[in-house]
Parts: structure tokens; sequence; C-alpha cells
């Protein structure tokens, strides 16, 4: 009876992480396109007020959901950003 109910739980216990392993993906790590720009933006306006550089994940990729598929992009992929006398300008393209 025992060796049943050992079985039967790492049974349950393959099937959740399988089950977690297919729908995880969809659920955390991807940011909406325009979201992530409006990051960007916001990082490094203050990055750029606060130290006079860029952030310095300026250039990290991270998961983006671009027209429902999942690509890896830079902030530096999805807009155009400079810093001059701690004054940060950005231009997004459309």
């Amino acid at each position: 009876m025992a060796l049943v109910v050992v079985v039967a739980a790492i049974v349950i216990l393959i099937v959740a992480l399988i089950i977690l392993t297919i729908f995880g993906v969809g659920i955390g790590g991807v940011s909406d396109y325009l979201t992530q720009r409006s990051i960007c933006v916001s990082t490094y306006t203050s990055s750029c007020s606060v130290t006079g550089t860029e952030p310095p994940t300026w250039n990290s990729q991270m998961q983006v959901n671009e027209d429902g598929s999942i690509v890896y992009k830079s902030c530096d992929d999805l807009i155009q950003c400079s810093c001059t006398d701690r004054e940060a300008t950005c231009n997004i393209p459309t």
C-alpha cells in the first residue's frame, strides 16, 4: 500500500513539473514590445541624470513579445538614446 502511495506521488509530481515547464514559459519574463521600450526610456533617463552615462544593462538581451513571437532584444535595439550634460534624448523608431 505504501509503495502505491509513493508511486502515485511521484507520478503527480512529474506531471505537475511537465505542465509547469510547458505553460510556465509564457507566464513570466516576456514584456510587451511597447512596455519594454517605455521601461528602457525610463531607465536611460534616470541613469543619464544621475551618472551622466547609459545604464550598465543597456545592451543586455531580454525577451520581448513582438507581434506574437518571442524575440531577444536589448534596449539599444528598441530605441536610440543619447546623454549630453546629464540630459537624455531618446528617439523611438516607428
